[in-house]
Protein backbone atom coordinates (compact mmCIF):
# COMPACT_ATOMS: atom_id res chain seq x y z
CA UNK A 1 0.00 0.00 0.00
CA UNK A 2 1.47 3.29 -1.09
CA UNK A 3 1.93 5.97 1.53
CA UNK A 4 0.07 9.25 0.91
CA UNK A 5 2.08 11.95 -0.77
CA UNK A 6 2.50 15.05 1.34
CA UNK A 7 2.02 18.26 -0.59
CA UNK A 8 5.22 20.29 -0.54
CA UNK A 9 4.63 23.91 0.30
CA UNK A 10 6.74 26.46 -1.46
CA UNK A 11 9.15 28.09 0.96
CA UNK A 12 8.62 31.87 0.94
CA UNK A 13 11.65 34.05 0.47
CA UNK A 14 12.79 35.45 3.83
CA UNK A 15 12.61 39.17 4.47
CA UNK A 16 15.64 40.96 5.76
CA UNK A 17 16.40 44.32 7.31
CA UNK A 18 18.20 46.86 5.19
CA UNK A 19 21.18 47.09 7.50
CA UNK A 20 21.30 50.87 7.49
CA UNK A 21 23.66 52.39 10.02
CA UNK A 22 23.29 55.32 12.37
CA UNK A 23 23.04 55.50 16.14
CA UNK A 24 19.23 55.57 16.05
CA UNK A 25 19.15 52.40 13.98
CA UNK A 26 21.76 50.70 16.19
CA UNK A 27 19.83 51.57 19.35
CA UNK A 28 16.66 50.12 17.84
CA UNK A 29 18.43 46.84 17.13
CA UNK A 30 19.91 46.74 20.63
CA UNK A 31 16.46 47.36 22.13
CA UNK A 32 14.99 44.56 20.03
CA UNK A 33 17.70 42.14 21.18
CA UNK A 34 17.18 43.17 24.81
CA UNK A 35 13.45 42.47 24.50
CA UNK A 36 14.18 38.91 23.38
CA UNK A 37 16.17 38.33 26.58
CA UNK A 38 14.16 40.29 29.12
CA UNK A 39 10.67 40.66 27.67
CA UNK A 40 10.92 44.39 28.32
CA UNK A 41 13.08 47.38 27.46
CA UNK A 42 14.39 49.52 30.30
CA UNK A 43 17.66 50.87 31.63
CA UNK A 44 17.56 48.37 34.48
CA UNK A 45 17.01 45.44 32.13
CA UNK A 46 19.83 46.63 29.88
CA UNK A 47 22.28 46.90 32.79
CA UNK A 48 21.27 43.51 34.20
CA UNK A 49 21.61 41.60 30.94
CA UNK A 50 24.68 43.46 29.74
CA UNK A 51 26.54 42.60 32.93
CA UNK A 52 25.22 39.07 33.42
CA UNK A 53 24.58 37.63 29.95
CA UNK A 54 27.45 37.32 27.48
CA UNK A 55 25.06 36.65 24.60
CA UNK A 56 23.40 40.02 24.99
CA UNK A 57 26.72 41.77 25.58
CA UNK A 58 28.02 40.25 22.34
CA UNK A 59 24.92 41.43 20.46
CA UNK A 60 25.31 44.99 21.77
CA UNK A 61 28.81 45.38 20.36
CA UNK A 62 27.89 43.55 17.16
CA UNK A 63 25.08 46.05 16.57
CA UNK A 64 27.19 49.09 17.46
CA UNK A 65 29.77 48.24 14.78
CA UNK A 66 27.29 49.95 12.43
CA UNK A 67 27.17 53.21 14.40
CA UNK A 68 27.49 56.40 12.36
CA UNK A 69 29.77 57.90 15.03
CA UNK A 70 33.27 56.74 13.97
CA UNK A 71 34.59 56.61 17.53
CA UNK A 72 31.71 54.38 18.66
CA UNK A 73 32.14 52.19 15.57
CA UNK A 74 35.88 51.74 16.14
CA UNK A 75 35.36 50.89 19.83
CA UNK A 76 32.53 48.50 18.94
CA UNK A 77 34.62 46.69 16.34
CA UNK A 78 37.42 46.23 18.87
CA UNK A 79 35.02 44.91 21.54
CA UNK A 80 33.25 42.69 19.01
CA UNK A 81 36.58 41.22 17.91
CA UNK A 82 37.67 40.62 21.52
CA UNK A 83 34.39 38.93 22.50
CA UNK A 84 34.42 36.85 19.31
CA UNK A 85 37.85 35.53 20.27
CA UNK A 86 36.85 34.94 23.90
CA UNK A 87 33.62 33.10 23.08
CA UNK A 88 34.73 31.32 19.92
CA UNK A 89 32.04 33.06 17.87
CA UNK A 90 32.48 34.06 14.24
CA UNK A 91 29.60 36.32 13.23
CA UNK A 92 30.87 38.95 10.79
CA UNK A 93 29.89 42.49 11.74
CA UNK A 94 28.67 43.12 8.18
CA UNK A 95 26.28 40.14 8.26
CA UNK A 96 22.64 41.17 7.60
CA UNK A 97 20.76 40.23 10.78
CA UNK A 98 17.21 41.31 11.54
CA UNK A 99 15.75 42.63 14.77
CA UNK A 100 15.53 40.53 17.93
CA UNK A 101 18.58 38.26 17.86
CA UNK A 102 18.82 35.84 20.81
CA UNK A 103 21.96 33.83 21.62
CA UNK A 104 21.12 31.90 24.81
CA UNK A 105 24.48 30.15 25.22
CA UNK A 106 27.12 32.15 23.33
CA UNK A 107 29.90 29.78 22.35
CA UNK A 108 31.36 28.19 19.22
CA UNK A 109 29.02 29.75 16.66
CA UNK A 110 30.26 30.11 13.08
CA UNK A 111 28.24 32.02 10.48
CA UNK A 112 29.50 32.40 6.93
CA UNK A 113 29.64 36.01 5.76
CA UNK A 114 27.23 35.29 2.88
CA UNK A 115 24.44 34.08 5.20
CA UNK A 116 21.28 36.05 5.99
CA UNK A 117 19.29 35.98 9.24
CA UNK A 118 15.80 37.43 9.65
CA UNK A 119 13.96 38.97 12.60
CA UNK A 120 13.39 37.29 16.00
CA UNK A 121 15.74 34.38 15.45
CA UNK A 122 17.43 32.23 18.08
CA UNK A 123 20.89 30.68 17.61
CA UNK A 124 21.87 27.79 19.86
CA UNK A 125 25.47 27.09 20.82
CA UNK A 126 27.84 25.40 18.34
CA UNK A 127 25.67 26.32 15.34
CA UNK A 128 27.36 26.47 11.94
CA UNK A 129 26.27 28.21 8.74
CA UNK A 130 28.72 26.68 6.27
CA UNK A 131 29.49 27.19 2.61
CA UNK A 132 32.45 26.04 0.55
CA UNK A 133 31.41 27.30 -2.86
CA UNK A 134 27.95 28.90 -2.83
CA UNK A 135 26.19 31.48 -0.72
CA UNK A 136 25.34 30.30 2.79
CA UNK A 137 21.91 29.77 4.36
CA UNK A 138 19.08 32.30 4.21
CA UNK A 139 17.03 32.21 7.40
CA UNK A 140 13.57 33.80 7.62
CA UNK A 141 11.83 35.39 10.59
CA UNK A 142 11.11 33.66 13.89
CA UNK A 143 13.40 30.69 13.30
CA UNK A 144 14.80 28.59 16.17
CA UNK A 145 18.12 26.88 15.40
CA UNK A 146 19.04 24.32 18.03
CA UNK A 147 22.49 23.54 19.45
CA UNK A 148 25.05 21.87 17.16
CA UNK A 149 22.88 22.33 14.06
CA UNK A 150 24.68 22.70 10.73
CA UNK A 151 23.18 24.56 7.77
CA UNK A 152 24.99 23.43 4.63
CA UNK A 153 25.41 25.69 1.61
CA UNK A 154 22.61 27.81 0.16
CA UNK A 155 19.56 26.40 1.92
CA UNK A 156 16.51 28.53 2.68
CA UNK A 157 14.88 28.22 6.08
CA UNK A 158 11.29 29.45 6.01
CA UNK A 159 9.88 31.74 8.67
CA UNK A 160 8.68 30.05 11.86
CA UNK A 161 10.74 26.90 11.26
CA UNK A 162 12.50 24.96 14.02
CA UNK A 163 15.84 23.23 13.42
CA UNK A 164 16.39 20.47 15.98
CA UNK A 165 19.63 20.04 17.92
CA UNK A 166 22.36 18.30 15.95
CA UNK A 167 20.52 18.58 12.64
CA UNK A 168 22.44 18.71 9.38
CA UNK A 169 20.30 20.73 6.98
CA UNK A 170 21.08 20.11 3.32
CA UNK A 171 17.69 21.01 1.78
CA UNK A 172 15.26 23.93 2.10
CA UNK A 173 12.93 23.90 5.10
CA UNK A 174 9.34 25.03 4.64
CA UNK A 175 7.90 27.81 6.78
CA UNK A 176 6.62 26.55 10.13
CA UNK A 177 8.16 23.08 9.82
CA UNK A 178 10.25 21.28 12.44
CA UNK A 179 13.17 19.25 11.13
CA UNK A 180 15.72 17.03 12.84
CA UNK A 181 18.34 14.43 12.04
CA UNK A 182 21.27 13.89 9.70
CA UNK A 183 20.27 14.69 7.06
CA UNK A 184 17.46 16.78 8.53
CA UNK A 185 13.91 15.60 7.78
CA UNK A 186 10.52 17.01 8.61
CA UNK A 187 9.17 15.61 11.88
CA UNK A 188 6.30 18.00 12.51
CA UNK A 189 5.10 21.56 12.55
CA UNK A 190 6.09 24.22 15.07
CA UNK A 191 5.10 27.60 13.60
CA UNK A 192 7.78 29.30 15.71
CA UNK A 193 6.54 27.91 19.03
CA UNK A 194 10.00 28.16 20.61
CA UNK A 195 10.43 31.85 19.82
CA UNK A 196 9.61 33.82 22.95
CA UNK A 197 9.46 37.58 23.52
CA UNK A 198 9.04 38.50 19.86
CA UNK A 199 9.97 42.04 18.92
CA UNK A 200 7.28 43.70 16.82
CA UNK A 201 8.81 44.87 13.56
CA UNK A 202 7.08 47.57 11.52
CA UNK A 203 6.81 46.63 7.85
Amino acid sequence: MQSPIRRIRRTPAPRFSDGEGGMGSCVSYVKSDLFRYAGRVSAGAFLHYYLRHLGFRYSVWLRLTHASNPLVAVLAKARHRALSHKLGIQIPSALPIGYGLLIPHPMCIVVNSSARIGDNCTLGHCVTFGSASKAAARVGDGVFIGPHAVLVEEVTIGSGATIGAGSVVVKDVDAGDTVAGNPARRIGSSEGALIKNRWSVAR
